[in-house]
């Protein structure tokens, strides 16, 4: 392989023309050097050879194909768009365990994350999707308000008793504590 650029616009050992892509040569002058063997098709088409493609082309290949991708046909981005649509088939996404492609009846498709929601996220989905889950799970919400319920006030005391370990913990330190607690009762009667 030769470095740098050739004044002449034919190949420097050959003086066939070169290649307009860089490190590319007919497949003719790709042999190995001193084989001198050739088959006449490959001549004939004038086939290129490749040695590596520039990174700027590699670059730009890769940007058109993701631009391409992002635009496919019946790819769905919205879950709105998703509405009254039935599934076809969910398929593994290869390389990212737990991930999807969902493939619906009409030749859309999504690509869904792992399905493995925070508490807190499933929680919020049931409020949220309340109304139109609960006709179908009506003893699942009863349920689920009851351990509702049950939290809050679970919640309400181990507040309480923190509030209350706190003062007790702080009398003796702080003096003052006592007087400001019996002005507080005051206020509030």
């Amino acid at each position: 392989m030769v470095l740098g650029r050739d004044r002449s616009r034919r190949h420097r050992d050959h003086g066939t023309a070169r290649s307009k892509r860089r490190d590319c040569q007919p497949i003719a002058h790709a042999q190995p050097s001193g084989s001198g063997t050739t088959g006449p098709h490959q001549e004939a088409i004038g086939l290129l050879y490749c040695t590596s493609m520039p990174t700027e082309d590699k670059w730009k290949a890769n940007q058109e194909k993701v631009a391409f991708t992002k635009q496919f046909p019946g790819l769905t981005l919205d879950w709105k768009a998703c509405e009254s649509k039935t599934i076809e088939t969910v398929v593994p996404l290869t390389g990212k365990p737990g991930a999807s492609v969902i493939v619906f009846t009409d030749g859309s498709f999504t690509v869904t994350p792992l399905l493995a929601p925070e508490p807190w996220e499933l929680g919020q989905a049931l409020l949220d999707a309340r109304k139109y889950l609960e006709p179908k799970h009506q003893e699942a919400y009863r349920n689920y308000d009851r351990l509702m319920m049950k939290d809050k006030e679970a919640l309400r005391s181990a507040r309480l008793e923190k509030i209350i370990g706190a003062i007790q913990n702080n009398l003796e330190q702080i003096p003052e504590l006592k007087d400001r607690l019996k002005e507080l009762v005051k206020e509030w009667k």
